[in-house]
């Protein structure tokens, strides 16, 4: 389907329009950042109206079988306005408030989205890629710090959610190594403050 037909659809869903706007544009987002990194290797992409069972906060995954990433687009703009303010404004900003996300700063926070799922689909088909998974492994001080606290915070999530039910597979995927790798390599493109497909590309094969 084209982007009006998916449009459509989701309405015909029920789904807020600035839900399936931003969906469509996060799309655009996976599309350009999959398309640096895999030039001639076409990709799937799947919107879905079901959020995990176990997280209301995930808005998109790479999925390995079927090689297709997959949208959720129920909630999203209210998800990652929230995303964008804890990521990119300071702490005196951080008001419950979405207002003060402007529409560039929302755009970045996208291709970072794209460049984390992106990294994904390069630990799947390019395992040669060497991930940031152990801080010890990293040479960069800044870098190290970085790694070092996204494996804490994975770690402590792992723990919430194993207590709240989650099984063990699921845990290793949503909070293990790979996702640790995901993470530093999304916020290492943030951190340059550039949308230009060099800083995409910086990132998606950023390595220790």
């Amino acid at each position: 389907m084209d982007d009006e037909q998916v449009r459509q659809w989701l309405l015909t869903e029920g789904l807020d329009i600035v839900d399936i706007d931003l969906a469509l544009k996060l799309k655009d987002a996976i599309v350009r950042c999959d398309t640096i990194a895999f030039p001639d290797d076409a990709i799937n992409i799947v919107f879905t109206l079901q959020h995990h069972a176990q997280s209301r906060e995930t808005w998109a995954g790479y999925i390995t079988t079927g090689d297709k990433y997959l949208i959720t687009v129920p909630q999203i703009d209210i998800l990652l306005r929230n995303k964008t303010r804890q990521l990119l404004y300071p702490p005196a900003m951080r008001c419950p408030s979405t207002d003060v996300v402007t529409e560039a700063d929302l755009a970045l926070v996208l291709l970072g989205v794209g460049v984390h799922e992106v990294r994904h689909r390069i630990q799947h088909k390019k395992p040669w890629v060497a991930r940031f998974a152990r801080p010890y492994d990293v040479s960069d001080r800044d870098v190290r710090a970085l790694t070092q606290h996204m494996v804490t915070l994975c770690r402590d999530n792992r723990h919430f959610q194993r207590q709240a039910g989650m099984r063990r597979r699921e845990l290793r995927s949503a909070f293990g190594p790979l996702e640790v790798d995901a993470r530093v390599v999304e916020l290492l493109f943030l951190r340059q403050r550039s949308d230009s497909d060099e800083a995409i590309e910086r990132a998606l094969f950023a390595q220790p």
